[in-house]
């Protein structure tokens, strides 16, 4: 729904600029200045495009160059579910460490369309299952100029809550044990020499 509201008040905007924009061109008798005017609209309108676009997309990941795309906490190649194209790159930001990522589909020309995780490379049908991006390396896509695969979709979900740590685990404690008791008998005999 913010989506929505965000995408509501960009459409807004749009609508303003093109009201004023077009208010003073038609009070402009100078085709310069009617044309710097548009100029400058569009340029605002980019401008807050751009800045809408990356406060919708500062979940968990965002796209920084290229035409991945982020649903949720995913990530898809571009045009996902149909095929990527040749020749095409992108950018991902990760926003949060420790959450490993899962894999929905990954399919890449083998060896030549890559998608890097932490700079290891992942093509073919082996996806980057579990491992864990680093909020200080972006993770890449490229594809080369020919054999386009059927393209991926790799998650962060936020049910996790960081990297498994490794667990001690305690030997078995055994209450201590005595030493088996052990009985003296001593027997005494009366000295014969001896008189009371």
């Amino acid at each position: 729904h913010l989506a929505m509201l965000r995408y509501s008040g960009l459409a807004a905007l749009v609508a303003l600029l093109a009201a004023i924009i077009g208010s003073q061109a038609a009070r402009s008798n100078d085709d310069g200045d009617t044309a710097a005017m548009a100029e400058t609209g569009n340029t605002l309108l980019q401008k807050d495009h751009l800045r809408t676009s990356k406060a919708l997309s500062m979940g968990v990941l965002s796209v920084t160059q290229g035409a991945c795309t982020v649903d949720g906490d995913c990530v898809t190649s571009p045009s996902f579910p149909s095929p990527y194209g040749d020749s095409q790159s992108c950018s991902i930001s990760v926003h949060e460490n420790g959450r490993a990522i899962t894999v929905e589909r990954f399919h890449t020309e083998p060896a030549y369309d890559k998608l890097f995780v932490n700079g290891e490379a992942f093509s073919g049908l082996r996806g980057p299952a579990g491992k864990y991006p680093s909020t200080g390396r972006p993770i890449t896509w490229t594809s080369d100029n020919s054999m386009p695969g059927a393209g991926w979709k790799i998650c962060l979900p936020a049910t996790q809550t960081g990297a498994p740590t490794p667990t001690m685990t305690a030997a078995p404690t055994r209450p201590p044990t005595m030493p088996p008791t052990q009985t003296t008998t001593t027997t005494t005999t009366a000295d014969p020499t001896m008189q009371p």
